[in-house]
């Protein structure tokens, strides 16, 4: 999917992750979200478990540098003081906590630190330890910047109910079963159709592929954007529960995960059969696995091992655990062995980069890791070698209408894939393939574009059909490149976050669509600001969340 011109937007105010109604669109959920799930949200329209108001940000605590944040109604503080004093809501603190003294004090811890190291899949488990220990005793301001960007999220997303699939509309639901995930591919319009100046007769089969021209229709099939949302409200509220120690946050993460995965009244079945359908006509196609694929599922895995660490007696439940293994166990099943599921495995770009990240990914949380490394292995061949010239460039992906985000997409599918092959000893950062081509040779050629002072840059040699470029496209790349410096060992992107400012667009939030008002990765906290904006008009910058969380991200598909 595209950019802020088509499918997705920079939204710069809530957070990362924000999961409120501040981005893209009014109201949320219907009153009482999700009843079946215990959902608490309420607000005006719809009936898709979202609250109605993302909360009010404050920064009143005076001179004392403290930032607050309420959500709907005045409920809780973020809990996390930048420079000392205590951290409040408007409303007052739920969580409370002192953020004890100083720039060079804790970073908020509000609750007992849960102990142990998550066995996660995507970040690795034992830094994740030491980043809990140094927000406890004494972090970096980028850590307190990250941390207090993530805290801001969490509060939101406690406020924003759940998800599930069975609330689809009746005339999106298939073969009679709610549960089954539905979507329509975004590139399918009606037959009639001459998009985007003819957008045709709604319903008119059979749709036909106008390959990067995105058909808003598709935002009226809600589950894809109920998977986007869930995944990454389970993964920043057990982030957050790890980070703070607030029990609330873990709460409202393992309610998400059993209204989407375990509860029978509202759980997804584990298949994705009629994902990415050419609208209203006909099954799914391969390339709707990426729903789940790039970035999300493996978001939530990590959300999940983290959860795996409450042992209250309320918390997580062997139960609980057993019962993910079974679903993941199924759905490793239908990635395998379905039609659309083999189809989108033999894809030779990045819908097959993504592919393997996700399903090494699986292998590796259910603890197959026979089958995680074989397939990690097997990258180096079929990907690396496959997908990526000498210079870097990556024709499968130049090839596209939208060339410059699909290079940025597969970049970071293989960086991601890397970074799950590690758990399994794997090095595919180290590898160079036979043509000279690498993962980090196919970043690095991202480079001159992502810092180009004048746009589209470099890539005015390439056609593509998002030209002229916003700083919205140049920051596409900002992750990838953080990799690049810290594991692909490249000097040139190392040094430009050795600068202030880093010469480069920081990502806003990745928001899912301006008709839905749920989101999926990262937003800046703006306090006092009374709306979200366009990274692109420059009056709420970003904040960097690699110092917490070092992994690649896309705008979500």
């Amino acid at each position: 999917m595209l950019s802020s011109k088509h499918s997705w937007l920079f939204c710069s105010v809530v957070t990362f992750g924000m999961l409120g109604s501040a981005c893209g669109g009014s109201g949320g959920s219907g009153a009482g979200g999700s009843s079946a799930a215990g959902s608490t949200a309420s607000g005006g329209g719809g009936a898709v478990g979202v609250a109605g108001s993302a909360g009010a940000v404050g920064a009143n605590a005076g001179a004392s540098g403290t930032l607050g944040m309420s959500g709907a109604g005045g409920a809780g503080s973020a809990g996390a003081a930048l420079g000392g004093g205590n951290a409040g809501g408007a409303a007052g603190a739920d969580t409370g906590g002192s953020a004890n003294g100083g720039s060079g004090g804790n970073a908020g811890v509000s609750g007992t630190l849960p102990s142990g190291t998550p066995a996660t899949v995507l970040l690795d488990g034992a830094t994740l330890k030491k980043l809990q220990q140094s927000l406890a005793g004494g972090s970096s301001a980028a850590q307190k910047a990250a941390y207090t960007n993530l805290i801001a999220a969490a509060d939101v997303a406690l406020e924003s109910g759940t998800w599930s699939v069975t609330t689809k509309a009746a005339a999106y639901v298939i073969n009679k079963d709610p549960h089954e995930y539905v979507s329509w591919g975004p590139y399918y319009w009606p037959s009639d159709a001459n998009p985007p100046g003819t957008p045709g007769t709604f319903g008119k089969c059979p749709y036909g592929n106008h390959d990067g021209i995105h058909n808003p229709d598709v935002e009226k099939v809600t589950d894809r954007h109920g998977l986007h949302a869930s995944s990454e409200a389970i993964f920043e509220l057990a982030l957050a529960w790890y980070l703070s120690g607030a029990d609330k946050y873990a709460d409202q993460a393992e309610l998400v995960a059993r209204t989407w995965y375990l509860n029978a009244a509202t759980a997804m079945n584990p298949s994705m059969a009629y994902a990415q359908s050419a609208g209203p006509c006909g099954t799914g196609n391969p390339t709707g696995i990426i729903e789940a694929s790039s970035v999300v599922m493996t978001d939530a895995l990590d959300g999940l091992a983290i959860l795996a660490l409450d042992t209250r007696a309320t918390g997580w439940t062997a139960a609980d655990q057993a019962g993910m293994k079974t679903w993941l166990t199924k759905y490793i099943d239908f990635l395998k062995t379905s039609t659309v599921g083999k189809g989108e495995g033999a894809s030779a770009n990045n819908h097959g980069t993504w592919y393997d990240g996700l399903l090494t990914a699986l292998y590796v949380f259910t603890g197959d890791t026979t089958n995680a490394t074989t397939l990690a292995t097997a990258a180096k061949t079929k990907r690396i070698d496959a997908q990526i010239n000498a210079d870097g460039s990556q024709p499968l992906e130049l090839q596209r209408p939208a060339s410059w985000h699909y290079a940025n997409y597969n970049a970071s599918a293989l960086c991601r894939l890397a970074a799950v092959a590690k758990h399994v000893g794997v090095d595919l950062w180290g590898y160079t393939n036979p043509k000279g081509g690498s993962i980090a040779k196919a970043i690095a050629f991202l480079l001159p574009t992502s810092t180009s002072a004048t746009l589209p840059g470099p890539w005015a040699q390439y056609n593509d059909i998002t030209k002229p470029f916003d700083v919205g496209y140049q920051a596409e790349s900002y992750y990838s490149i953080h990799a690049l410096a810290d594991y692909g060992n490249n000097a040139a992107a190392a040094a430009l976050f050795t600068q202030t400012p880093v010469p480069m667009t920081v990502p806003g939030h990745f928001c899912e669509g301006a008709t839905f008002p749920v989101a999926g990765q990262f937003c800046a906290i703006t306090p006092g600001a009374a709306d979200f904006a366009d990274v692109t008009t420059g009056t709420a910058p970003a904040v960097d969340m690699w110092p917490i969380i070092p992994a690649c991200r896309v705008p979500l598909n």
